[in-house]
């Protein structure tokens, strides 16, 4: 590697880094030293972005009347999620809460794009010519710093556009959240599933797509007596199924089929998936 292109390559890192995109720790980069002093180059293959659905459901039944023992979601927590979804690839997130009767509650929907693809590294030839090795190196340096603005602008984008949802998630955490009249503090959990295995079911299942209901509440049913209860849809094998409930409930009535977690940051990170090589 010559010196010129030596400097090249540490700006591109420093643009990475100083924007806060450089996606590999500086662990993992110290052990390519060497492979850097030999070869001129590292070649280091990230995974396959993943896409991630997740359709979150609070349940803010009961709030208005009594303390709740259940967490409640915030918009610094939906900003997190969407984070979370971007650091690994891409995807969409739905919102929306229990209420007495799910049809009637608005759902919210954000997609977040896949970011820019980053530069493969070359690699050095067995009988290639340094020449033509360096030319090589040099053109993936240009496609690194325009990848770098590039993400620069991905994220600009995003964040415009989260601001946007928040305002809108706000409104929808208030309205749920507010003290309900008399006899309208029910708890249509079933249809809520219902409405997020049909949202899901347009999302395709692959080895990298992955499909998760995030459900912040006890998932206990609760309807008027008299009123006919409705049944729950088939929910598909592949979709994760994640709990946010301080204490569990025996009524569940996703009971054995999702995991329960007793905080936000956890079901972040249980929610969000990511491929990972054999």
């Amino acid at each position: 590697m010559n010196a010129k292109t030596l400097i090249v390559s540490i700006a591109v890192v420093a643009v990475l880094i100083g924007g806060g995109y450089f996606y590999f720790t500086n662990d993992s980069f110290k052990g390519k030293v060497d492979e850097v002093l030999s070869n001129g180059t590292v070649q280091v293959q990230p995974p396959p972005p993943s896409y991630n659905a997740v359709f979150i459901i609070f349940d803010p039944s009961g709030s208005g009347f009594h303390s709740y023992s259940v967490p409640r979601i915030t918009t610094d927590f939906v900003t997190s999620l969407i984070d979370r979804i971007s650091e690994v690839g891409y995807g969409e997130i739905w919102l929306t809460f229990v209420a007495k009767d799910a049809f009637k509650v608005k759902v919210l929907h954000f997609s977040i794009p896949e970011p820019p693809k980053r530069p493969t590294m070359p690699v050095r030839l067995a009988g290639e010519a340094k020449y033509k090795f360096n030319e090589r190196a040099a053109n993936y340096n240009l496609d690194s710093l325009n990848y770098a603005k590039e993400l620069f602008i991905y994220h600009e984008s995003l964040n415009k556009r989260k601001q946007a949802l928040i305002s809108d998630c706000q409104a929808m955490i208030d309205a749920g959240y507010s003290k309900k009249k008399p006899g309208e503090d029910w708890s249509d959990v079933i249809g809520s599933i219902n409405a997020a295995t049909r949202s899901l079911a347009t999302v395709l299942a692959d080895s990298i797509h992955y499909r998760s209901i995030l459900m912040i509440g006890d998932g206990e049913q609760d309807l008027p007596p008299g009123l006919e209860p409705k049944s729950l849809n088939s929910i598909p094998d592949d979709v994760k199924i994640v709990m946010v409930n301080h204490s569990g409930s025996q009524k569940n009535v996703l009971s054995g089929r999702a995991v329960e977690v007793d905080n936000l940051d956890r079901a972040l990170h249980l929610t969000v998936q990511s491929y990972k090589r054999q």
